[in-house]
């Protein structure tokens, strides 16, 4: 019998949705069609598009944005951030997804979330320049001048950090909201989040990082906190580049692999930051990278140690394993006889044929 979808069929909906099951997803909506638009009860508060853009399921999105019979409501569907699904796909960067949802109603890309931002400043702040390059053409001008707040000077900021200078912005306007007073781009500070919030952030990280001297849990899920991620990519790196008294590497043994592994660490969190955060100084007017460099010198001297350490004793292992091969090498099996100087073995057929 139709009707509003209980705790745990709504739940089941969310589970079919995020594992790109449609005829799951179909038939729980054909009891609820309102479910469509109703917001999970989780941090994030997001409705079950906003889950589809989340997990990237594209035919998903597709199926429940041709249910929604009056396009201009996909504007009033938003999560706690105010984030519309659009938002939501600016964090992974999937055009095809935005392209779905602007398609359906092109004024997404005009929606500001909680922190005034546009869809196109906060892909080009991801470091999605492709799906950035395309919400420009798509975003009127206006939303961008200086009237309507400082998404002109963020895009602009965003664009060089991102060294993309596919996106043409007025200097002159920019640079009008780059004076203003007003103009903080991101200034908060890492708080306490939900674990399950890091999925794409931090997925390969396993189940710890280190931050200074707090420890942070993750795990996968299919949660994403925008705000929190901004914060925390920002310092990263930063954290990344400082040595830790107590370091997971404390196992490893030797200073060498011990360096090794911090630089692939240090590597692998470079890789899926926006190019800014390269940029960014820490108090001290040290980059991520420069940073790293300083606090790691002890550990590259003990690594040089013990490499040179680890050559001399391989020279020595091998000099004796040389000597002793040598002497086999000449030596008769079985020795000679003391009186003659012959081989004990000479009459030995075993022997000749050898």
């Amino acid at each position: 019998m139709a009707g509003p979808l209980g705790e745990n069929e709504f739940a089941a909906l969310l589970k079919a949705v995020r594992s790109g099951d449609w005829e799951t997803t179909r038939a729980l909506l054909k009891l609820d069609p309102a479910a469509l638009k109703r917001r999970t009860c989780t941090i994030m508060g997001g409705t079950v598009l906003h889950a589809a853009v989340d997990a990237e399921q594209e035919l998903i999105v597709e199926k429940l944005v041709d249910m929604i019979s009056e396009p201009d409501s996909l504007k009033e569907m938003r999560d706690n951030f105010c984030f519309t699904a659009l938002h939501q796909a600016t964090t992974s960067g999937n055009c095809r997804i935005a392209m779905c949802l602007i398609k359906k109603y092109e004024g997404l890309v005009s929606v500001r979330n909680i922190d005034r931002e546009l869809p196109v400043t906060m892909a080009m702040g991801f470091g999605h320049k492709k799906l950035a390059r395309e919400l420009y053409h798509l975003t009127p001008p206006g939303d961008l001048e200086a009237e309507e707040g400082w998404q002109g000077a963020a895009l602009l900021k965003s664009s060089i950090y991102a060294r993309d200078l596919g996106i043409h912005i007025s200097l002159d306007r920019a640079a009008n909201q780059f004076r203003s007073s007003r103009f903080r781009y991101g200034e908060e500070d890492i708080r306490p989040v939900r674990a399950d919030m890091w999925r794409h952030l931090l997925k390969f990280l396993g189940t710890r990082i280190s931050l200074g001297r707090d420890a942070i849990q993750f795990h996968c899920d299919n949660r994403f906190d925008y705000r929190s991620v901004r914060a925390i990519w920002r310092h990263l790196l930063k954290f990344l580049g400082m040595l830790p008294k107590y370091s997971a590497i404390d196992h490893i043994r030797g200073a060498a692999l011990q360096m090794q592994r911090e630089v692939q660490w240090f590597k692998e969190v470079e890789s899926i930051c926006p190019p800014s955060c390269k940029d960014h100084l820490n108090n001290n007017g040290l980059t991520a990278i420069q940073l790293f460099t300083t606090e790691h010198q002890e550990l590259r001297k003990d690594g040089e140690k013990w490499m040179k350490g680890t050559a001399t004793s391989c020279t020595v292992v091998s000099t004796l394993i040389m000597t002793i091969m040598f002497a086999a090498a000449f030596t008769i099996p079985g020795g000679n006889n003391q009186d003659t100087g012959l081989p004990i073995f000479m009459h030995d057929k075993l022997f000749n044929a050898l």
